[in-house]
């Protein structure tokens, strides 16, 4: 178990769009949720920018990944809450399998439509009914924001983490932070290239 902290980048405080990628490789240990990357609030666990599994609080398997985008946005002073995830109960694309294996993770926020999408190993599987969320433009953090990858914000010094809110147990790789919305042909071709150490 463990994590990585780093100071503020001026650059991610305002994004009109993201994707956040990376390759993840982790235990389906019962913890309810795990948190892979996030761009912190201050003195919250959820920041602006949240890349995680609820693999443990949906239960859905002991080998089912069940991958969720949330973002926190600064709604004009107030905090906006919107997220996507895949839904294993609709079978298909949306149950991807595989714990305790690498695969490529992918969230995408398009600021001009509200799309926002989940993929895993190339495949699109969020949810449909949760891809369009109530609100555009771009996302407005609260700041500072730091990047923290794998742990919530509430596990580092001076935080009062809550029972489920634990470090990572599992393995990161190849993290990337777009300031655009990839596409479909974009994530695919990097699942590609990264499949191919490239």
């Amino acid at each position: 178990m463990g994590y990585l902290s780093y100071n503020e980048i001026a650059a991610l405080n305002s994004l009109p769009n993201m994707s956040v990628s990376l390759w993840a490789n982790y235990d389906n240990n019962g913890a309810s949720a795990t948190s892979f990357f996030s761009m912190t609030r201050p003195n919250e666990w959820a920041g602006n920018i949240n890349f995680l599994t609820e693999t443990g609080w949906k239960k859905a398997g002991n080998d089912t990944l069940v991958v969720k985008g949330l973002v926190v946005t600064n709604k004009d002073g107030n905090p906006s809450w919107q997220d996507s995830r895949n839904e294993p109960s609709k079978g298909g694309v949306q149950a991807p399998k595989g714990v305790n294996k690498w695969h490529q993770m992918v969230m995408t926020w398009d600021g001009s439509n509200s799309n926002f999408k989940i993929y895993v190993d190339g495949v699109k599987v969020s949810n449909p009914e949760w891809e369009v969320r109530g609100t555009t433009g771009p996302l407005n953090f609260y700041t500072p924001t730091k990047p923290l990858i794998g742990a919530f914000g509430t596990n580092l010094p001076g935080g009062t983490p809550e029972a489920w809110q634990k470090a990572m147990t599992g393995s990161l790789d190849e993290l990337r932070v777009f300031n655009k919305a990839l596409t479909d042909a974009e994530i695919s071709a990097l699942y590609q290239l990264e499949l191919a150490g490239r």
